[in-house]
């Protein structure tokens, strides 16, 4: 009691000795509180910052007619001052929508040397402090976190609403979301809420997200388009050095290498419950690069941020991203503990141009943090009980639970209203269909069943003139235990069908087990990778390409019945089992020969019978997966690839080979910061046994006039072939770091990169003394490289999906053919 009348009695003595005294609270328009705002008396340096509660108390002995309160993203207010005392005011900030609209501070004209600026004192503080921030002051923590993610169409205005409602427009328009930029609309088309209980011990290391409820509103979509912008946001640490979003790594404003990327200004600084905040504007250097701009406030005496608001700047060089808007709150514990609070996430999408005119497609995250407890530790085993999701509604929770376990900001029952309404909304389903179309390649023809890939419709080799393919597969959503394709193909020069036929099913979720089998009746070129498992995602080619060099008519007719079985002991982590039996002739036998003498008949043969079994480890650490059918999504975030075949070839029945291959395959992007990212591969294989020309390896060659992965461009096929080989592969992209630094081509938006390829390999005796196809062996026993320079993100507007490679190679005694010694090639490969 003698505390309470304590303080009751500095309060006192504070509001009769103050000439002017304000007290009150700060909500925006929708009443929910606003926290950190700033509140000055105008035309003065007195000012505080409201509390986490959005209160604050303001008293001076000087006399004032006016306050100014301001917070990033809203419009800033003067409250004109009735009185010498003002308590108890409700002060209503309105939302603001772009973020150049609230920053009142320019990018320096002088450029100061960085111990010059007076934000590097704050910015060393931080640097000197960052590891000892938030949660890792304390030993153990738990809290709860709401997270939602919503995709939908953006830039919409009121004409096209009235045609996509109709006779509902007047019910919607109401709550139908507007911006006050341009009084434009904004319509949600998918809405998912996650509740999470975390858990983490810093003495251990340990970490544990238990997912409590987990809900989907919405047309749910695959395809390019939206498999990138429903996952671009991952977890974000502004006081990493980088921070990774896009595949690509962005410079932190926190950087301790930040003064080589931005231009700093410190603003002001508020003196506000006895501790000094600073609020620190930053701007890129240029504006091409991989950076942000925006501001953040900074308490002095732990140099830990307390909020930070920032952007891409409009001439970044990023392709489909109209805006990028990332916005993090702190909240304070025990005077000294800064935690997050809330974490917002927005991304605008367009297709063709950044213009603000055009529709468009955003997403919005938004992460909130409550409940913290430290008090409460935990055994070591408590971490080893995590949950995996495997099925859809796994954790599906009653509406009374999200009514009461919704955190008291949070409020979707308008954005669930519109959702409800627009799920069989014809317009609105032709919209996203064909975004899905484009993206995907697939088109639905009915509930179940769809056409495609229209991608590869059309191609053209020697053997088949002019090459048409039809596709179809069955899909009813991303979540489809069972799926089958088939397509049809027809050659219009050698005037033959061809067809394939593949089935999957997942038997079991955990641990996750799946079978298929297939079967195919088509020409393949054999030429064209040295990996052969079935684990491995380099596809053959050479058949399905409109446009080629030299003679493409080293192809195989192959019938071949394959079964499969997938278990993933662990995420990212399968082991594959294979059974396939093939029959392989020429597809132009007065062209190309594949014959072999049998050893066994002591006959030349020019048909071979490949009965080969097949086990396989493949693991991806760190990949994200989307999906719970027999198909899953995979995420386009960066990830290492370690795959590991045995083959054995069994003589049984027909079969007349009898070799065992041992294949091993790593995939590593390097992030190399604000230099790019290094791509590099190696593989390496032996193949044991005497072997026939089909079932050898073939040095990847790529007579295609585009860039293949992990292909040479500059050989012709069955150059080189080899019974043991390492190659490797490495492509660095420096994402505009090099092109953004030099005059005129900074507004290009263009981004280099450097290729080199490389294989070495030999051939045995006895593989040779067995050969009497067409083609003489050839191995790469010195090394055999292919090295280049390129030009990627060409095109137009948002649409910048080309790249061109200029390629050398070094010497080749080419027994076979006449390759290139030089080559420019075109790839395609759409990425932000």
């Amino acid at each position: 009691m003698k505390y309470t009348l304590f303080y009751f009695g500095l309060f006192l003595s504070a509001y009769i000795s103050a000439q002017t005294y304000v007290s009150g609270t700060i909500f925006d328009n929708k009443g929910e509180i606003i926290a950190f705002a700033n509140v000055m008396f105008k035309n003065s340096s007195e000012g505080v910052i409201s509390d986490i509660n959005g209160n604050f108390v303001l008293d001076s002995q000087n006399n004032y007619s006016s306050i100014v309160v301001s917070y990033i993203g809203y419009e800033t207010n003067e409250i004109k001052l009735s009185d010498n005392k003002n308590s108890e005011l409700n002060i209503i900030l309105k939302t603001g929508f772009k973020l150049e609209e609230v920053l009142i501070v320019d990018r320096p004209k002088k450029r100061l040397k960085k111990k010059e600026n007076p934000a590097f004192r704050i910015l060393k503080g931080i640097w000197a402090n960052k590891k000892r921030n938030g949660l890792n002051l304390v030993d153990a923590y738990a809290y709860k976190k709401y997270s939602s993610t919503e995709v939908g169409l953006n830039n919409i205005d009121q004409n096209f609403l009235r045609k996509i409602f109709r006779k509902d427009y007047d019910s919607l328009i109401s709550i139908i979301k507007q911006d006050k930029r341009n009084k434009r609309f904004y319509i949600p088309i998918y809405l998912s809420e996650i509740i999470q209980k975390v858990y983490g011990d810093n003495r251990l290391n340990k970490r544990l997200e238990l997912t409590e409820a987990e809900k989907e509103k919405g047309i749910q979509q695959d395809g390019f388009v939206f498999d990138r912008i429903s996952n671009v946001f991952a977890e974000i640490n502004i006081y990493d050095n980088n921070i990774e979003l896009l595949n690509k790594t962005f410079v932190s404003p926190l950087s301790s290498d930040g003064f080589g990327s931005y231009d700093y200004v410190l603003q002001d600084s508020i003196v506000s419950d006895s501790k000094t905040r600073y609020r620190i504007y930053f701007f890129p250097k240029r504006e091409a690069d991989l950076v942000f701009e925006g501001s953040f406030i900074v308490t002095e005496d732990f140099f830990a941020v307390n909020e930070i608001s920032m952007k891409v700047n409009s001439n970044i060089n990023l392709n489909l991203i109209r805006n990028l808007y990332i916005e993090k709150s702190f909240i304070i514990e025990n005077d000294s503990v800064f935690l997050p609070e809330t974490n917002v996430y927005e991304a605008d999408f367009t297709i063709l141009t950044k213009s603000e005119k055009n529709k468009g497609l955003y997403v919005k995250r938004t992460e909130k943090f409550e409940s913290y407890d430290f008090k409460q530790t935990r055994s070591p085993n408590f971490y080893n009980n995590n949950v995996v999701k495997i099925k859809q509604n796994q954790f599906a929770k009653s509406s009374d639970y999200w009514k009461k376990n919704l955190p008291v900001s949070v409020d979707n029952s308008e954005t669930e209203s519109v959702l409800i309404n627009l799920k069989a909304n014809r317009k609105i389903n032709n919209i996203t269909g064909l975004l899905r179309t484009l993206s995907s390649g697939y088109f639905k023809l009915s509930n179940s069943i769809e056409f495609g890939s229209v991608w590869s419709t059309f191609a053209n080799n020697d053997v088949e003139g002019l090459r048409m393919a039809l596709g179809l597969r069955s899909f009813k959503d991303l979540n489809d235990r069972f799926r089958v394709y088939g397509r049809l193909a027809y050659g219009f020069k050698d005037e033959k069908y061809k067809y394939m036929l593949d089935a999957k099913y997942l038997l079991k979720q955990t641990p996750r087990l799946t079978v298929g089998i297939n079967y195919v009746n088509d020409i393949e070129q054999l030429g064209s990778r040295l990996l052969t498992s079935i684990g491995s995602n380099q596809a053959g080619f050479g058949t399905n390409s409109l446009f080629n060099r030299g003679n493409n008519y080293f192809l195989s007719r192959v019938k071949r019945l394959s079964a499969n079985v997938n278990i993933e002991f662990y995420r990212n982590f399968l082991v594959g089992l294979n059974y396939s039996t093939s029959q392989i002739s020429s597809a132009a036998p007065e062209l190309f020969s594949i014959d072999f003498l049998d050893e066994n008949q002591q006959t030349v043969k020019s048909e071979l019978v490949d009965n080969n079994a097949e086990i396989y480890l493949l693991y991806t650490p760190k990949r994200n997966l989307f999906g719970y059918g027999v198909e899953r999504k995979f995420g386009k975030n960066l990830y290492p690839t370690f795959l590991l075949s045995f083959q054995k070839a069994l003589e049984i029945g027909a079969g007349n080979t009898n070799y065992s291959k041992l294949l091993f395959s790593y995939n590593q992007p390097l992030k190399l910061g604000k230099f790019g990212i290094m791509d590099a591969t190696l593989e390496t294989g032996k193949i044991f046994g005497n072997v026939q020309l089909s079932v050898l390896g073939a040095v990847p060659a790529n007579q295609n006039y585009t860039l293949l992965a992990n292909t040479f461009s500059l050989l012709n096929y069955y150059d080189f072939v080899v019974d043991q080989f390492t190659s490797g592969h490495f492509e660095h992209h420096f994402n505009g770091f090099i092109l953004n630094r030099i005059p005129f081509f900074n507004k290009l938006k263009l981004r280099s990169l450097l290729t080199f390829r490389g294989v070495v390999g030999d051939i045995s005796e006895s593989n040779k003394t067995i050969n009497r196809s067409s083609i003489t062996y050839n191995a790469p026993t010195d090394l055999y490289y292919e090295y280049g320079f390129g030009i990627e993100n060409i095109g137009l507007g948002n649409i910048r999906i080309f790249r061109i490679d200029c390629i050398w190679r070094s010497d080749l005694n080419n027994t076979n053919s006449v390759s290139p010694n030089f080559g420019i090639r075109i790839g395609m490969s759409p990425a932000f």
